[in-house]
């Protein structure tokens, strides 16, 4: 009764809301409106805001989340190449969320909606977004998918690489989020997502180190031939396939260990008794599960390995060339 229009209702949640607050509090029912009014009308602004901060606060976040992941899905389908872009910078962005779980005052529960968490699940549904792009295109099976995700994973690679060790670090906290991320959808405990994120940060972090030595040596090793190129190439897809193997391994051991009966390994392994097989054939299909993680995340990184290692030798060519050019006219 008497609910003011909703451009008289933003004005008002302007004067002392922060931009991302105004669009969550765009999302309340009008029936929440009703006692918004009711409490600004009979006990002031400050009340009505309360009320907003207190018993509504975790509906209108998630709301206002869900929302931009619908329409980052949507934009990464239908506009590929900028989805792209837009993927590699929330990446960025959504990677310190990890701190936002692990810095937060002592009993306070984490909002999976609010700051950085937002960014990393926009990032995510842009990533699925474009994925459904190229499954439309190309068809949907294993091999569109892996190719995307691939993909993806270098351009974001090189959104980080002019970071240097800020790059690095980024990449860690990323991993930390996504496994923070993963051990709360399991229902894990608060110390077990942290654990679980801080396990998969470390061996991303660490391992991601050696493909970043060896990308930052291919600039400046001399190539004088096809074999040179070629052989240097290898080593690079070694290096980074390597790499991802280890960290996926890492990964798959710590989850394991600190998720237990929760861990991806025996929630397989039960899916697989409850589907009917015996105990072995369930460990049996489940440990090849986990190895095919593996090897898929080792081709992947072999993969991404090749492009950028080639790319990086190009660059090196080229400022050789100019090197040599200057030198020549000078």
């Amino acid at each position: 009764k008497g609910r003011k229009s909703p451009a008289r209702f933003l004005d008002i949640l302007s004067s002392y809301d922060s931009k991302r607050r105004v669009e969550e509090l765009k999302t309340m029912t009008d029936e929440e409106q009703d006692v918004y009014y009711y409490l600004m009308g009979k006990y002031g602004a400050n009340a009505a805001k309360e009320y907003a901060s207190s018993e509504l606060d975790r509906k209108l976040s998630e709301r206002f989340t869900n929302n931009e992941i619908e329409e980052a899905k949507k934009f990464g389908e239908q506009h590929p190449i900028m989805g792209i872009g837009t993927n590699a910078i929330e990446n960025i962005q959504g990677s310190s969320a990890y701190l936002q779980a692990l810095l937060k005052k002592p009993g306070n529960d984490v909002d999976l909606n609010k700051g950085a968490f937002t960014d990393y699940k926009v990032a995510q549904a842009t990533q699925e977004g474009i994925k459904n792009a190229a499954r439309n295109t190309f068809g949907e099976n294993g091999a569109v998918d892996f190719l995307t995700d691939t993909g993806l994973s270098i351009t974001q690679n090189l959104a980080r690489l002019p970071m240097g060790k800020a790059g690095l670090a980024i990449a860690g906290l990323g991993s930390a989020t996504g496994g923070y991320l993963d051990a709360r959808n399991k229902d894990g405990t608060e110390g077990q997502a942290l654990a679980s994120g801080a396990a998969q940060g470390i061996a991303e972090a660490f391992f991601e180190k050696f493909s970043l030595e060896g990308l930052r040596g291919l600039k400046t090793t001399p190539v004088y031939g096809a074999r040179d190129f070629i052989k240097n190439l290898a080593r690079q897809g070694i290096t980074e396939g390597s790499e991802e193997m280890a960290t996926e391994l890492a990964n798959t051991l710590s989850d394991r260990a600190i998720m237990g009966k929760q861990s991806d390994y025996d929630i397989a392994y039960q899916n697989y008794i409850d589907a009917g097989y015996s105990e072995k054939e369930a460990r049996v299909r489940a440990n090849i599960d986990s190895m095919q993680k593996i090897g898929l995340a080792g081709l992947g990184g072999a993969l991404s390995g090749g492009i950028m290692g080639g790319g990086a030798m190009a660059l090196n060519g080229a400022n050789t060339a100019a090197a040599g050019k200057q030198a020549y006219y000078t």
